[in-house]
């Protein structure tokens, strides 16, 4: 436990430098600078629901000159297999929706420009992930709206900012508010990479921006460990909330006990290295069984007595590592699959597409099962009725991670 809780060194040291302060105020009212907000952040009760927007749950939409149809709309565009089309064919929606969130398009612009130290490590607190989710989609098809030069322009540096953040963070919800965005430009760049009239002018930027994430962008051991020292800070008053709530006398007794605390911290410990461990080694398809080291829900009767803080007090579960985990590979997969489409777009459009894939070579695999793209992929398609071959990667990124099914 106490290897695995170590506190990871500060990268920066300038309060006004740091995209992490941006992020944490980023939904600020008008005239407060974000940036300060963010500083002045302290956990509160809305935290839960924050964080559960950076996982892609709802959030509040109530955002300065935002409203819930824009908001819906750009997440539908940003669904399709084209969202640059979407972009082109709403232009004058779209010019009206920037000039309403005027303010939160300022605020993302200076995010992609300075450096990125995340300060959460260890506390309860979450970035306003909804917010910040529609500055970047409103940002990528304001861009696109305007002309694709901008457009790409701005993929380009929304991509290697969120690279940036996916790389220093030290904390789960703001770990998976990059994936979330990173996603997002995948699926526009794939869009591009698959329409008809794509101009090669833009395959060697693409083709830049979709290379596979490095270990530290992939890795989520530091937002994992963030969850663990998080849980033992608050490990008193989660009891104490129980407490003051109806318990049952057997269960008032648990909650007194001081070993269960410990030893369900250890547990988790245990589990956490041994997952990333597995994960270090590429092992993504094999990762340890969380019901190998935490004893939760019941299966027997001696789950009570091993972890009785879960199984009879009711606190509430740590975060299970393979289900972030998962979510980093995900990401992985899909930049894998759409470099292959950029590969693909770089050769003759006239040939079959397997022996274009075979001359890919051996680094476009399956991060899953390490197997190569060609025979991954040789097992989805139909042949009688294949399309062309950067609409049918497309729509597998789009629709079904192909890589992930192939598990």
């Amino acid at each position: 436990f106490s290897s695995l809780t170590t506190k990871p060194l500060r990268m920066v040291s300038d309060v006004n430098k740091n995209g992490y302060l941006l992020l944490l105020g980023f939904d600020a009212p008008p005239g407060q600078h974000p940036i300060q907000a963010g500083y002045e952040r302290k956990p509160d009760g809305s935290d839960a629901d924050k964080a559960l927007a950076c996982l892609g749950g709802p959030g509040d939409s109530s955002l300065p000159g935002q409203s819930s149809v824009s908001a819906k709309a750009l997440s539908g565009w940003f669904g399709k297999s084209d969202p640059v089309g979407q972009f082109r064919s709403n232009r004058a929606v779209i010019t009206g929706w920037a000039a309403q969130g005027e303010i939160l398009l300022l605020r993302h612009k200076p995010y992609t420009q300075i450096s990125f130290d995340d300060w959460g490590y260890g506390q309860s607190v979450s970035p306003p992930c909804a917010a910040i989710n529609i500055a970047h989609r409103l940002y990528m098809a304001d861009g696109f709206a305007q002309g694709t030069d901008i457009g790409i322009d701005r993929l380009e540096r929304d991509m290697e900012a969120w690279r940036n953040v996916l790389g220093q963070a030290r904390t789960l919800p703001v770990k998976t508010l990059a994936l979330q965005a990173i996603n997002d430009d995948i699926v526009v760049s794939s869009g591009l990479l698959a329409q008809p009239g794509f101009d090669g002018k833009y395959l060697g930027s693409l083709a830049k921006m979709l290379r596979p994430l490095d270990q530290a962008q992939l890795s989520i051991r530091w937002p994992m460990q963030s969850e663990l020292v998080a849980a033992a800070k608050t490990f008193e008053s989660q009891l104490k909330a129980k407490r003051e709530g109806e318990q049952a006398i057997h269960a008032a007794i648990a909650s007194a006990l001081p070993l269960p605390k410990q030893r369900r911290l250890n547990e988790y410990a245990d589990y956490y290295e041994a997952s990333d461990r597995a994960a270090v080694e590429g092992r993504h398809g094999a990762l340890p069984k969380w019901s190998a080291y935490i004893q939760f829900p019941v299966n027997k009767m001696t789950d009570y007595f091993t972890n009785p803080i879960e199984n009879i007090v009711g606190l509430e579960p740590l975060a299970p590592w393979d289900t972030y985990n998962g979510l980093a590979v995900d990401t992985e997969a899909r930049l894998r699959l759409a470099s292959l489409q950029a590969w693909i777009r770089r050769g003759s459009q006239d040939a079959d597409l397997l022996p274009r894939i075979a001359k890919a070579g051996q680094k476009f695999y399956d991060p899953y099962t390490g197997l190569p793209a060609l025979s991954v992929i040789s097992t989805r398609l139909n042949p009688p009725d294949t399309p062309d071959a950067s609409g049918t990667v497309t729509a597998v990124i789009v629709s079904v991670p192909l890589l992930v099914c192939s598990v």
